[in-house]
């Protein structure tokens, strides 16, 4: 949904900068302005970053390696990770894990470039 702690950016950037394949689905600036500077931030670092306008994405969520799946409430924002009381699950079962991803795709192949 939302891209805007530095801690967060920075860390996706560090991992591309290791050649780790790094893209990332943002909601629509239309709905959360504050994308518009993650994209640019990305897009500075070689990270591949589309938006959905809709259905509108609120899930956080992340698919690593095809192994490891994280889904929450999560906003990668400084008041959502510092302030407020949030809950994220960690999914390791292969169906699980597969489903995210595949959603992930369908996901990446309708949203659009910033």
């Amino acid at each position: 949904m939302q891209l805007a702690d530095d801690d967060v950016r920075n860390a996706l950037a560090a991992r591309r900068a290791a050649g780790v394949n790094v893209r990332v689905v943002l909601a629509d600036t239309g709905w959360i302005p504050a994308n518009a500077d993650a994209a640019t931030f990305l897009a500075a670092h070689d990270i591949e970053a589309r938006q959905m306008k809709a259905p509108a994405v609120h899930v956080k969520a992340a698919v690593v390696d095809g192994q490891l799946a994280y889904a929450g409430s999560i906003n990668l924002s400084w008041t959502s990770l510092t302030k407020n009381r949030e809950v994220g699950l960690l999914v390791t079962e292969p169906a699980n894990v597969t489903m995210m991803h595949d959603t992930f795709e369908k996901d990446w192949a309708t949203a659009t470039a910033f």
